[in-house]
């Protein structure tokens, strides 16, 4: 039975723990063979995923090879878990919450605890600025 991955920023240790907490809330039923991995530790391109990609946002992979980025890949994971959080991953407001969420952290990182300086996403191509 082949691992479903979360792949994360492995330089950043804001990403590291939250994403271990999650795996702790979400440890029953599938949603336990979730393997938290760096995504600089592997071939991304293997799941037709770009560096790029991964490293603007957290990919889960399943073993059929699908693969969901952002919030989506939270969601994704939920749908994974016990009952009360299976039915969390499905409910649209969930998806809109997440999202949202999810963005406003992802662009301010590197400002909460745990984060690196690998963290600063580049500014470049940002309107404004």
């Amino acid at each position: 039975m082949e691992d479903i991955l979360l792949l994360i920023d492995g330089t950043c240790g804001f990403c590291r723990t939250w994403a271990d907490r999650i795996a702790r809330v979400l440890a029953a039923g599938e949603a336990g063979r979730v393997r938290i991995v760096p995504s600089q530790d592997v071939d991304v391109a293997r799941w037709g995923l770009s560096r790029e990609q991964v490293a603007r946002e957290v990919v889960l992979v399943l073993p059929d090879g699908r693969s969901y980025g952002g919030a989506t890949a939270f969601l994704a994971w939920a749908r994974l878990g016990p009952a009360p959080l299976k039915l969390l991953g499905a409910l649209p407001p969930a998806r809109a919450v997440l999202t949202v969420l999810y963005r406003l952290i992802a662009a301010n990182r590197y400002r909460l605890p745990g984060s690196t300086r690998a963290c600063v996403r580049p500014t470049t191509g940002r309107r404004g600025r």
